[in-house]
């Protein structure tokens, strides 16, 4: 069995569309960008492309682009999962009249996927038509003219303005079904949080965003910074209360901020001392909140200047915990 978590989209993409004709994918999300890239690079693979989560909304402008792919061209078919439970499955299998290559992993099928994040694709061999056909028979093609009964398709317009000042995340899982209502009923579900908590339902960790440059000379390249550097952000624990006293340190769990965006999020490392945000930009979302927009390291001096330099997670309920960065 061969393993990829580098260079996904060069070491399977170019290469199996090289070797074979057809291509079908299982995915939770996509992107149009991606799907116009993989067309454009590879204008001869047949590609169908399933999307399992799409019944927690797509974005208007990818449904036109699916649309207009689908429409556009003989070889490129978009469908959207309108029933049964929602798809997170990520498989790839690329085949001819001769033989077939297929991957599992981690991996959507967008840029994200297949470039920006740290993912895991497995080249495996079994038999995957009966996984397509389920998917076929609980999916629309995307030009249907039923699929608006079934899907919401929102305006990027009504998204956090922090989430579009890079590459849009559409295949986000907190990109949630109606977002703008979702982040009001977050907000909402805080403060009547607040309002009835007990000091006995009292559970908190915070940690120090970023320490004094005497204090942590990697302080540019890890933790937060981590993306120059160990190749992804993350919030790393310090002295005091760990992590793992507040927050599940075996499975993944949902955090909202504070300002009512919902993210997942894993501890990881020895100890489980870091905490990871899955298809979240932790260290531009805390860019865009003390008003730094140059794609650069955050010093401890511009979060003094904002007023803050922790993060307090606080546990809601079973499963969920609150980012809080406000500055009081």
């Amino acid at each position: 069995m061969a393993v990829f978590s580098k260079k996904l989209y060069e070491n399977i993409l170019e290469i199996e569309a090289m070797n074979f004709s057809h291509l079908d994918v299982i995915t939770g999300y996509s992107s149009g960008d991606f799907l116009k890239k993989v067309t454009t690079d590879f204008p001869l693979l047949n590609l169908k492309v399933f999307i399992g989560m799409s019944t927690q909304g797509i974005s208007q402008e990818d449904h036109r682009i699916y649309q207009n792919l689908t429409l556009n061209s003989n070889l490129v078919k978009v469908y959207y999962q309108i029933e049964g439970v929602p798809t997170h499955i990520k498989l790839l299998k690329f085949s001819d009249e001769f033989a077939e290559s297929t991957y599992i992993g981690s991996a959507n099928f967008s840029s994200n996927g297949f470039g920006d994040q740290k993912e895991i694709m497995a080249k495996v061999h079994f038999d995957s038509q009966i996984f397509f056909a389920e998917q076929e028979r609980n999916s629309l093609l995307c030009t249907s003219d039923e699929v608006s009964n079934y899907i919401d398709f929102y305006k990027v317009d009504n998204l956090p303005q922090f989430i579009f000042e890079q590459e849009v995340n559409y295949d986000s899982p907190s990109l949630e079904k109606d977002i703008e209502n979702t982040v009001e009923k977050n907000i909402t579900l805080i403060k009547k949080w607040r309002n009835s908590l007990s000091y006995k339902q009292y559970n908190s960790v915070e940690v120090e965003i970023v320490k004094e440059k005497e204090h942590d000379p990697r302080w540019s390249t890890s933790g937060i910074n981590g993306i120059f550097g160990d190749g992804e952000s993350y919030l790393q624990q310090g002295p005091g209360k760990s992590f793992s006293e507040v927050l599940p340190s075996k499975e993944r769990f949902k955090i909202i901020t504070d300002d009512g965006i919902t993210i997942e999020a894993e501890l990881f490392g020895a100890f489980s001392k870091k905490i990871r945000f899955i298809e979240f930009d932790i260290l531009k979302y805390i860019r865009n909140r003390i008003g730094i927009f140059e794609n650069r390291p955050i010093c401890k001096t511009d979060l003094d200047l904002y007023g803050r330099n922790t993060i307090l997670f606080e546990k809601l309920d079973e499963g969920r915990y609150i980012l809080n960065f406000e500055v009081s």
